[in-house]
């Protein structure tokens, strides 16, 4: 029995390309490795709860939430972020730019009896820290780690090899063909 899984029917938003012409896939078209979805569960940041399980609040002047705040290149206010409700079970929800966004407001966490919030970043939201805020993943995954309350529930990794260099379709499918 092989540990190793694959989603299958996961889609791309990479253009199809015609490989017929290699001057295309040599020239304009390099591997590419990158972060393309990060969830991560955390409790460092200091959140109160108004009334049992209804109104949660976020500390602006958190020191915490501040340093993380400041990797996404973010330094206004907690309370200027776009507001949206939660999913997951937390209740409520920041927006920090256009795609990244952290949920705040659910239960304790049953380890030290502190309210969670939990990172989400899709692929735009990677793209995004990448290319508008200048981020830095080395200093986001150390900062967020150095925590022992972390726990990253996903972290999925694209590698785009255009030229079949690293991998094939056909070794792929043995992985995903395998029981």
């Amino acid at each position: 029995m092989n540990d190793i899984s694959f989603k299958v029917g996961v889609t791309s938003n990479t253009p199809l390309i015609d490989t017929s012409d290699s001057l295309v896939v040599e020239n304009i078209l390099p591997k590419r490795v990158l972060f393309d979805y990060v969830s991560a569960t955390f409790d460092f940041v200091d959140i109160t709860c108004e009334y049992v399980g209804v109104q949660y609040h976020l500390d602006d002047q958190d020191k915490l939430l501040k340093k993380l705040l400041q990797i996404f290149n973010y330094h206004g206010s907690v309370h200027d972020l776009k507001q949206v409700y939660g999913f997951n079970g937390y209740r409520h929800c920041i927006i920090v730019g256009e795609h990244i966004k952290l949920y705040y407001g659910a239960e304790k966490s049953k380890r030290n009896d502190k309210y969670t919030m939990n990172l989400v970043m899709s692929g735009q939201a990677c793209r995004e820290f990448e290319h508008f805020m200048n981020g830095d993943w080395y200093k986001l995954f150390i900062f967020i780690i150095s925590f022992t309350s972390t726990n990253f529930a996903r972290i999925d990794v694209a590698i785009d090899d255009f030229r079949a260099e690293e991998i094939s379709i056909y070794e792929i499918k043995h992985f995903i063909d395998t029981d």
